[in-house]
């Protein structure tokens, strides 16, 4: 059996009160169903710490929008302060995910719970969109953006052993993704360095899932 490992290093947490694995309860998935609190919830690493003016400026959201959501995500357990910095004469408080993997596991749960994550992964599909139309008139302006833009599908036969070979190399993607994630706030503001949003899936296709669903169980 091919085992899926931790796309971030499981064990290597960076900070005191980080854990390498948060399994979302029905009360997490009801604060990420919020499309805002789950966009501020994505734009913190799991290896680095944030102030609410940084998080702002990235989500092009006011700071006392996202700092009421990631008051929220504390709350629920999802996001951890983890230090306090010096900025000129106020002192601001810096904040980063609570787990190396946040992840609703796959199997038995509640009707409420499936509900509650289906409102979540369509906030997530809604902001591809957002980011989809904007990208494609953004790059007739600038037409570096072109590198920055990969959308592909594909329809394969899997056995459950190649099913997880794949499902490693989206983990391995995704620690790629971390390797190369630039660190460095000056080069960061540099126009050449573009943040993006990288997301991976995949399902059973509509007509294997009804057939399973329709099967009489054994």
């Amino acid at each position: 059996m091919t085992e899926v490992t931790n796309p971030h290093g499981r064990g290597k947490t960076h900070f005191e009160g980080q854990v390498e694995l948060v399994l979302l309860n029905l009360e997490q998935l009801k604060v990420l169903s919020s499309a805002a609190a789950g966009e501020v919830f994505n734009c913190l690493a799991e290896d680095q710490a944030y102030a609410i003016r940084e998080i702002s400026k990235e989500v092009g959201k006011s700071s006392a929008s996202v700092g009421a959501h990631i008051n929220n995500l504390v709350e629920a357990g999802l996001v951890i302060q983890v230090s306090t910095r010096k900025r000129r004469s106020r002192t601001e408080a810096l904040y980063t995910k609570k787990g190396l993997i946040t992840r609703l596991p796959i199997g038995e749960q509640s009707d409420e719970t499936i509900e509650e994550y289906y409102v979540r992964f369509r906030s997530v599909l809604s902001l591809i969109d957002r980011e989809q139309r904007a990208f494609w008139k953004a790059v007739q302006v600038d037409p570096v953006l072109k590198d920055f833009g990969r959308f592909s599908q594909s329809n394969v036969w899997l056995t459950p052993e190649k099913a997880r070979v794949l499902k490693q190399a989206i983990a391995d993607l995704h620690a790629l993704a971390h390797e190369l994630n630039e660190k460095d706030p000056e080069k960061r503001s540099d126009s050449s360095t573009v943040r993006v949003h990288l997301s991976s899936a995949f399902f059973p296709t509509l007509v294997e899932s009804r057939a399973r669903l329709e099967k009489p169980k054994k």
